[in-house]
């Protein structure tokens, strides 16, 4: 049985004004990542704080406060400073990585230290945006939305405004789907014609988030398009769920609808979570089985007060699933 937990953080800090992401460690913490208040904090059960049964502390970055020091590695993180990090995730040593999307770069967080992981960034100029493969600090991303880490510790990047889902591993960024432009192409399975490679084809439409399952299987929520897209170890891209339609039907993987959805995170079974916005700000809670088939968990309703905005979503171990909501103003 699935425990939902819906966390509105306004007890504890003012205003969460863009929580769009949460991820967990070993242990049961919950992180988030704040891309309107530019920060990262953590959510710890027991000790108080929210409605006695949670207490929030700063893990790096300053409360509503932008910038970029970036070029600087091991910086401390109370004096690390992000620009909309939108993207979250925690490998199996604790390490947080940080899709710090405003400045094209993704952030570890280690020991109390902030580093570049990828990504040169607004040092090389014109806000540091591009689409280059190659070393880590000459690699760049533009707009770097979400995040995601495998039990390897390979790092994968939802490269958003490129439209394209980017490797870190061994000091390399390597793009593995997407090339650049929009678009709307799946099924498609790696032959000897590297033209016709998934990595040298029009994907995906701003894809917002990541996850990877045991398997080593990657699903993006492939924003514009309103659907869930997988990518194998071997590079094919399927469409797992979605027919691309805007609505809130729910039949077979491929003729379910979807209006907008907002976020998504694995189990340890390998069933997915998304949370699927409608037309009030509120939200429907779905769980997808492996095919790609939809139900739905829990509905929410549309905003009051600080329930505004139900936008991050954190599948916990011990299958505790984690809802976080935000106000937008």
């Amino acid at each position: 049985t699935t425990e939902i937990y819906t966390l509105s953080l306004h007890d504890a800090l003012p205003i969460c004004l863009g929580c769009y992401s949460m991820c967990h460690d070993w242990s049961g913490n919950i992180y988030v990542a704040d891309a309107g208040r530019h920060f990262i904090f953590k959510v710890t059960e027991g000790g108080g704080g929210l409605d006695g049964d949670y207490q929030v502390s700063t893990v790096a970055g300053k409360f509503g406060t932008s910038g970029n020091n970036a070029a600087l590695q091991n910086v401390k993180a109370t004096d690390a400073r992000f620009n909309s990090p939108y993207g979250i995730a925690c490998d199996k040593s604790g390490t947080l990585y940080v899709a710090d999307t405003s400045n094209n770069q993704i952030r570890t967080i280690k020991d109390g230290l902030v580093s570049v992981l990828a990504g040169s960034g607004i040092a090389s100029g014109a806000g540091g945006a591009g689409f280059v493969d190659g070393a880590c600090m000459d690699a760049k991303f533009s707009g770097p939305f979400g995040v995601a880490v495998d039990r390897s510790g390979i790092v994968y990047v939802a490269d958003r405004t490129n439209h394209a889902i980017r490797k870190i591993s061994g000091g390399q960024v390597v793009t593995i789907a997407g090339n650049g432009s929009s678009g709307a192409r799946e099924n498609l399975v790696p032959t000897a014609d590297t033209n016709t490679w998934p990595s040298r084809l029009n994907v995906f439409n701003a894809p917002y988030q990541l996850v990877v399952d045991r398997k080593g299987n990657i699903y993006v929520n492939d924003y514009n398009n309103r659907k869930i897209k997988m990518i194998t170890p071997d590079g094919s891209v399927y469409l797992h769920s979605g027919s691309g339609a805007n609505g809130r039907t729910l039949g077979t993987p491929y003729t379910s609808s979807y209006s907008s959805i907002l976020a998504m995170d694995i189990d340890d079974s390998n069933n997915l979570y998304l949370l699927d916005e409608n037309d009030n700000n509120g939200s429907r809670l779905l769980k997808l089985d492996q095919d790609g088939k939809p139900g739905v968990v829990a509905e929410f309703a549309g905003a009051t007060d600080y329930n505004n905005y139900v936008r991050s979503l954190c599948c916990s171990p011990g299958q505790k699933l984690f809802v976080g909501t935000h106000d937008n103003r």
